[in-house]
């Protein structure tokens, strides 16, 4: 049994895995320096790749192992510039992605499973609530309950440092 998990765990797990670099090919580097305009362009909050654990979103699947044990995602990273600021999805979309799930002593084989991504961000005041930042930031919202909470809403929001 255990020359059968060594096994699995090689072919399952490239040794020549290399680790990707910050920047995407090096075009906008000039003398091995990326400018201020390119660094305040890719730190806003927008929704960026990350490596997501799987079993941070299927929680239940805990007896089972999954290769890769993780799955790069669109998520909402990256900075606001101000303290008071948080970088959330306002739109999310499902991708169904293929992955090695196994369990000891039972059947494996791929499975395709559905992750969630953000496609689409806000930058939403901390301290304030939603719809109060909303207003504040030219921001409406569609449909309030009696509580004053938004159920839906959309934003206009102006693609921060999209210089070409």
């Amino acid at each position: 049994m255990n020359a059968v998990c060594i096994v699995l765990t090689l072919l399952l797990f490239p040794s020549s895995v290399k680790p990707m670099s910050v920047s995407s090919g090096q075009s906008h580097l000039k003398n091995g320096v990326m400018k201020f305009d390119e660094v305040m362009r890719r730190s806003y909050c927008q929704p960026m790749e990350t490596m997501i654990d799987i079993l941070h979103e299927y929680p239940d699947e805990v007896e089972h192992f999954f290769r890769p044990s993780c799955v790069p995602l669109l998520r909402c990273s990256g900075c606001c510039n101000d303290e008071n600021q948080e970088c959330l999805p306002t739109e999310t979309a499902n991708i169904t992605l293929q992955v090695y799930k196994y369990k000891l002593r039972h059947n494996a084989g791929y499975e395709e499973m559905s992750f969630q991504q953000h496609t689409k961000y806000h930058e939403n005041d901390k301290n304030l609530p939603a719809c109060a930042n909303h207003a504040r930031k030219g921001v409406w919202c569609q449909t309030l309950t009696p509580a004053s909470a938004c159920v839906s809403c959309q934003w206009h929001v102006a693609n921060i440092g999209a210089k070409s």
